[in-house]
């Protein structure tokens, strides 16, 4: 009977792993770190969960280029409600973030928004990778599955022909700044032509017409001449 026990054992170790390996796995948080471009001075990056299944508390180190750019703040994002959120710069170059959710964290959605500022001047591009990661479930406090996908950050030399606050970056996104310019552009073109058409209309208005004519010798002139300028007679008013 122990040598058929035994054997059955053997024979169910494969099923039970395949039954509860969904099981283990089925909490899952997929990360992804976006990839953003930007003129201005800083810049807000979204980090993403592609899937999130029931999500508690998460912290994690990104790496950025100390000499590119460098995070200022760490808030978070459109879909984690109700979550505290906590960052450190662990050395140049390791941001270390944790957050926690007095709710779970399902679907697709924003969690965090990390804010950046430019180091050089000229610009410069930053890989950003997520290492470090560890999750928890909301429910059973068991840690999750993580996977993450890197992104990259890259600041563009500005051009020094528009001034740096002449858009506000904490106003207005980038991708609206430049379309904004050159309606801005296109306005301080079209009101120096708007005043010239408008200054010439006003001229030919104020400018008498002809249509008084000489009884003698058949001139045209102004309505308001009073003398025939080739023959010298008078001209009667004009009606």
């Amino acid at each position: 009977m122990k040598s058929s026990s035994r054997k059955l054992i053997v024979k169910l170790v494969p099923a039970l792993s395949f039954i509860l390996a969904p099981a283990v796995l089925s909490a899952t948080l997929s990360l992804k770190v976006d990839t953003v471009e930007s003129r201005g001075q800083s810049i807000e990056l979204p980090l993403s969960a592609v899937r999130c299944d029931g999500l508690g508390a998460l912290q994690f180190s990104l790496g950025y280029d100390a000499e590119v750019i460098e995070p200022t703040s760490v808030d978070a994002g459109g879909d984690l409600t109700g979550g505290l959120v906590a960052f450190d710069i662990k050395s140049p170059g390791t941001l270390r973030v944790a957050m926690v959710s007095s709710k779970p964290v399902n679907g697709p959605g924003e969690l965090l928004k990390i804010t950046f500022r430019r180091i050089n001047p000229e610009g410069g591009t930053s890989d950003l990778t997520v290492t470090e990661a560890t999750a928890w479930d909301h429910q059973t406090n068991t840690e999750m599955l993580v996977t993450h996908e890197a992104g990259m950050l890259t600041f563009t030399r500005k051009s020094g022909l528009i001034p740096d606050n002449l858009v506000p970056d904490s106003l207005i996104p980038d991708y609206l700044k430049m379309p904004i310019l050159i309606g801005w552009g296109i306005v301080a073109l079209l009101i120096p032509l708007a005043l010239v058409r408008n200054h010439a209309k006003r001229r030919k208005n104020s400018t008498p017409a002809l249509g008084a004519f000489c009884s003698n010798c058949g001139s045209a002139h102004r309505n308001d001449a009073q003398f025939c300028a080739k023959c010298g007679r008078e001209i009667p008013p004009f009606p």
